[in-house]
């Protein structure tokens, strides 16, 4: 008889589970930290649209790691913002 584990943090939930609690590291580009905040938020796209936000208002922000619990959800930076800023919309190269 084989059991299934039970679900680790930020495992698909259902909707009785309510919001997550997400946690937002914003850094300068030399790592020092510009504001820690938590969000509580009901999926991970969100936390994504919010660090995305977070970034656009805070100018000495160089990046925003995402975390649900001690899982990484994801990262958004300045540096990638103009990546995907200067890249044609076919994927090519610049």
């Amino acid at each position: 008889m084989s059991r299934t584990p039970p679900p680790g943090p930020g495992a698909a939930r259902g909707a009785e589970a309510g919001p997550m609690l997400y946690t937002f590291d914003c850094r300068r580009a030399d790592g020092s930290p510009v504001c820690f905040e938590a969000h509580e938020l009901g999926s991970d796209a969100r936390a994504l649209a919010l660090a995305r936000r977070l970034l656009a208002e805070h100018l000495t922000c160089a990046s925003v790691e995402v975390f649900d619990g001690e899982r990484l959800v994801g990262a958004v930076s300045r540096e990638r913002r103009l990546a995907d800023t200067l890249l044609p919309d076919d994927g090519r190269t610049a």
